[in-house]
């Protein structure tokens, strides 16, 4: 197995995930919104939330960077970061609570997927 923070990732890994087992768990806006974060370093708006499209085919407007944010993610720890930017901004604490705690499971998807 590998070590949780050093795995090498690539834009088209983290597609998937964000696509497949994040847009599940989260959403497609948290996950069009990690993916870009993980790709742009930018937080982004999607403009038509009703478009047709995987999370990560959304239109978007991008939005301020994220402070931190590797450019692009390269291992989970980056990409952990990324997550903890959007589930830190829901505005119900205990939403908030329920999206950080999901964190290490939503990583752990992302592993398996290496």
């Amino acid at each position: 197995m590998k070590s949780s923070g050093v795995c090498p990732l690539s834009e088209p890994k983290i597609e998937v995930w964000a696509n497949g087992a994040l847009a599940k768990a989260w959403g497609k806006k948290a996950a069009c919104r990690t993916f870009h974060i993980c790709t742009t370093g930018h937080d982004v708006e999607i403009i038509d939330p009703f478009a047709k499209g995987d999370a990560t085919e959304k239109p978007v407007k991008q939005l301020a960077i994220v402070p931190g944010a590797a450019i692009p993610s390269r291992t989970l720890y980056d990409v952990s970061q990324s997550l903890s930017w959007v589930a830190t901004r829901r505005n119900n604490p205990d939403e908030r609570l329920e999206w950080q705690s999901a964190i290490p499971t939503l990583l752990g998807s992302l592993q398996a997927a290496l």
